[in-house]
């Protein structure tokens, strides 16, 4: 598997000298999808039904799960130097976009979500019910099934 290996870099902590790979703990790959989608699940493994990150990132949508997620914090140390590596190489693709409406999942996601979000009757989150797992991870209210949302 093609990869970066360790470039030197004086970004290190407090000063001392760090390579990419002492920063990253991971392997950067030339597949920038692959690699998003480890540093996504790696800052936010999450299951719960009613987290879209996990949503997106379990569907495919890993450029839209990347940019929820920076749009909620900025404390992303794996995911910015996974992009900064990238950027390194030249090989984020023009179609990762600059935001969430602007990548090339953001058509994928909104068919996807409204064909397969729920909102919660108890606290309004809009979850993705499992095979097993049919309660909102928020409040633990039992979400209708998609057949009782279509009749309204």
């Amino acid at each position: 598997m093609p990869r970066i290996t360790l470039i030197k870099s004086n970004a290190g902590r407090a000063g001392q000298r760090s390579y990419w790979g002492d920063i990253l703990g991971t392997t950067i790959t030339r597949n920038f999808r692959h690699d998003i989608e480890s540093a996504v699940e790696s800052e936010h493994s999450c299951d719960d039904t009613a987290c879209d990150i996990g949503a997106a990132l379990r569907e495919g949508y890993s450029y839209f799960a990347a940019h929820m997620l920076m749009s909620a914090t900025d404390e992303l140390p794996t995911l910015y130097a996974v992009l900064d590596a990238h950027r390194f190489n030249g090989t984020i693709p023009a179609d990762f976009g600059t935001h969430l409406y602007d990548n090339a999942d953001w058509e994928g996601w909104k068919a996807y979500f409204d064909a397969n979000s729920v909102e919660c009757p108890g606290c309004g989150a809009f979850c993705f019910p499992g095979d097993y797992d049919d309660t909102c991870s928020n409040c633990l209210t039992a979400l209708p099934s998609r057949s009782d949302d279509d009749d309204e």
